[in-house]
């Protein structure tokens, strides 16, 4: 079993903006993710309180997890969220 974290950070005025457009992504993102080969889990958040985003995935093999940092759903994700 292999976990995969991905943690970002953002200005404290974005707060709001990030934390919706997460729930956004939440909508759109997760099905893609879920309906991967090898995830076993997944999980998405924000702490408004630190500026702080961060997935967790839960994957069968490493090659399977190295392959959501590939996805251009998420990278796309990513993206919007750096903006």
């Amino acid at each position: 079993m292999y976990v995969r974290c991905t943690l970002g950070r953002f200005a404290a005025e974005r707060g709001e903006a990030v934390a919706a457009r997460v729930a956004e992504l939440q909508d759109s993102l997760s099905p893609i993710v879920r309906a991967l080969p090898g995830l076993i889990d997944y999980y998405a958040g924000v702490d408004l309180a630190e500026r702080r985003v961060m997935s967790v995935s839960i994957w069968a093999t490493l090659e399977q997890a190295d392959a959501l940092a590939t996805l251009p759903e998420g990278i796309a994700a990513r993206e919007a969220l750096a903006g």
